[in-house]
């Protein structure tokens, strides 16, 4: 029964990875309260798609401020990283940043 829940775990989540430019992160106060904070790290990731057409993105991933240091540690603006996303399987399922490494 032990390696079923392990199978099991294994298929509820997916992780990928893509290499980026770190854009720096920021403390922000929430509008409903200014007292509690939460945290924003801007990624850029670019490529070329499957049509041969240049792309881009720039995207904010928001987090508790203390999750945020976690994963940002001692990255530089505008370093290259390469970030983990973990997402569910389920349908709708959303990606969320888990890991960011400095290359």
């Amino acid at each position: 029964m032990e390696n079923s829940v392990e199978i099991l775990n294994e298929l509820d989540r997916q992780e990928t990875t893509y290499i980026g430019l770190y854009l720096g992160s920021q403390v922000k106060p929430k509008k409903s309260n200014p007292e509690e904070k939460y945290g924003v790290i801007s990624l850029y990731f670019n490529g070329i798609n499957t049509q041969g057409v240049k792309w881009y993105s720039v995207q904010d991933q928001y987090f508790n401020v203390e999750t945020m240091e976690s994963i940002v540690k001692d990255i530089d603006f505008g370093a290259k990283v390469k970030a983990t996303f973990s997402c569910g399987n389920t349908p709708g399922g959303k990606q969320r940043l888990m890991k960011l490494e400095k290359i």
